[in-house]
């Protein structure tokens, strides 16, 4: 990723699942996480919902190099940067993201970029470095105690897993396979995320042209009628307000590759609505530097689309996640470094 001005546009896209793994470097949502500094991995601890109590579950991860204009790592230190982001299942209410980067040169992968093909350094893989739950990936504090093969991050998943588990537990016959261990309700559907640059100058023509359109028809007093226009998805139109700009431009912006599900664009986030937009004291300073945090990418709405959620019964949302990072990548503090996340929801016209 670079700093350029023009926003990459992130897709789900399935793909093989040993393409995902941690020794490929992906960017994927779902499934367990494939961390990039596979020793320090954060606590379990560090993964529960602010709100509930609840563990968090992997929602995503983008691995997002930081290139100056000449394609180079902005600073050695972080040849290889990944940043996942988590969520509370449960609740809804809590989401946290970490930042996680590597000189070229580690002890984890070699200093080439990794090949396509499915048995490249197939050593290379966390179980290796560090212990993880077999229910959600995240950091493990014990084992099960009749057959010491399963790994969990607490009780509360050890008894979740354990309704599946109890087949194998103890089983000479039978062994449970890496697939039948990937599955479970917990953990999201798993999607590769392809990265495309998003073409800007149509894009920004239509957007300003439909921002003038709305500037006439509230001259009018029909601004309301754009509701109506057959070209704008319909679902927006019931979660938008007419006289939004914000709403306006990131519906008209949107609509030229609606499947996407991030943008990465270090200049600045597309809002929602003009509400809950934050000022910059609200973003919190790096807590290991002091650095000031700046907008890295956003997670689309459209992601919730291929999560599989009940909307009768999950009550995980959002307009937009907004993740902002350290400035400076600064090397401080754990080998995961928390960051910022800003939530905002869609705004209903009433």
């Amino acid at each position: 990723m670079s700093y350029g001005e023009g926003a990459e546009l992130g897709f789900c896209e399935e793909a093989e699942s040993w393409n995902l793994l941690s020794r490929y470097l992906p960017s994927k949502v779902g499934g367990k996480p494939s961390w990039l500094d596979l020793k320090n991995i954060p606590k379990s601890s560090d993964l529960k919902c602010l709100n509930c109590g609840k563990g968090l579950a992997f929602l995503l991860q983008l691995y997002a190099p930081v290139d100056d204009s000449n394609g180079e790592p902005v600073k050695a230190t972080c040849y290889h940067r990944t940043v996942f982001v988590f969520c509370c299942k449960e609740c809804g209410k809590t989401f946290k993201t970490f930042r996680s980067q590597l000189p070229q040169r580690n002890e984890f992968y070699p200093p080439e970029d990794p090949e396509d093909r499915e048995n490249w350094h197939p050593e290379i893989i966390v179980d290796k470095f560090t212990k993880v739950c077999s229910y959600c990936g995240c950091g493990s504090m014990s084992v099960c105690s009749k057959c010491k093969k399963r790994s969990y991050c607490g009780r509360e998943h050890q008894i979740a897993d354990w309704s599946k588990h109890k087949k194998f537990c103890q089983n000479t016959n039978g062994s449970q396979t890496k697939e039948e261990e990937s599955r479970n309700d917990f953990l999201f559907p798993e999607f590769k995320i392809v990265i495309e640059e998003e073409t800007l100058g149509k894009v920004e023509k239509t957007v300003k042209c439909e921002l003038n359109r709305l500037n006439d028809l509230k001259k009018e007093g029909k601004a309301g009628i754009f509701a109506d226009d057959p070209t704008v998805d319909a679902e927006l139109n019931a979660i938008g307000t007419s006289e939004d700009k914000h709403f306006m431009k990131f519906k008209d912006l949107i609509k030229h590759n609606q499947d996407q599900v991030i943008r990465y664009n270090k200049a600045k986030p597309l809002w929602v609505s003009d509400k809950n937009i934050p000022s910059e004291i609200d973003i919190a300073k790096c807590q290991y530097c002091d650095g000031k945090r700046t907008f890295e990418f956003q997670v689309m709405p459209q992601l919730l689309n291929s999560l599989n959620l009940d909307p009768l019964k999950d009550p995980l949302d959002w307009g937009t996640l907004a993740i902002f990072t350290c400035e400076n990548n600064c090397d401080e503090g754990p080998n995961y470094k928390e960051e910022f996340i800003w939530k905002q929801d869609f705004v209903s016209e009433t």
